[in-house]
Formats: C-alpha cells, sequence, structure tokens
C-alpha cells in the first residue's frame, strides 16, 4: 500500500508522537489481517464499522476503522525517528485487493 499524506495530530506538544496517516486505499479486513505478521492485532467486529489496533511493541501503534483509508498513528518516545521508517515500510509491505488484483491481471499489449 502507499501513504499519500502523514500530518502531524494537534495534539502533540513536544514530540511528534501522534500522526494522522492517509493511505492511497481502504484499509479491508484483508489487509488487518497481514498486520498480524508485524505484531498484536486487536479486530473489533461488533461495531458499525469494525475498529482494530496494531500493536508493535516497543514501536508504534496503529488505531483505525476497517473501510477508511485514514488511521492514528501513536510512536512510542524511545527512537520515534526510527519508529516512522519501521511503520512506512510496514505499510509499503501490505497490499491492498486492489494492489493484489493489478499484480495479477494481464496486461494488454499494444498491437
Amino acid at each position: 500500500m502507499r501513504i499519500i499524506s502523514e500530518k502531524v495530530s494537534d495534539e502533540c506538544l513536544e514530540r511528534p508522537l501522534q500522526w494522522e496517516v492517509e493511505l492511497a486505499a481502504p484499509v479491508t479486513r484483508d489487509v488487518i489481517e497481514q498486520m498480524r505478521r508485524f505484531g498484536d492485532v486487536e479486530y473489533h467486529r461488533g461495531f458499525l464499522k469494525p475498529l482494530y489496533r496494531l500493536e508493535v511493541t516497543g514501536r508504534f501503534w496503529i488505531k483505525g476503522v476497517q473501510g477508511s483509508s485514514k488511521m492514528r498513528l501513536i510512536l512510542c518516545r524511545n527512537d520515534f525517528e526510527g519508529a516512522m521508517a519501521e511503520f512506512r515500510e510496514m505499510v509499503g509491505r501490505l497490499e491492498s485487493e486492489r494492489d493484489a488484483r493489478a499484480a495479477v491481471e494481464p496486461q494488454e499489449v499494444g498491437a
């Protein structure tokens, strides 16, 4: 997946530890399941719009709503720049259904 915007949360006073992140595609149930490779995922399907939370111990947390392309990123105080780099790498390794379809659909070849 691809990040299209990162914005420091208005709630941050000292260091930029909380971020509002927007992805190029909505977070689906499949993407949430892929997050399990990186840390502990809580998935709350009992809500009208299911909520998820990923914790990568000692690095960062992600909170969001299934179906939305926006999420909140909370970085740990230790090495927050390194944690942000790890978050960006993780997002790059997540594959949306749209990405997966594009990878297997045949490309038209010009005549």
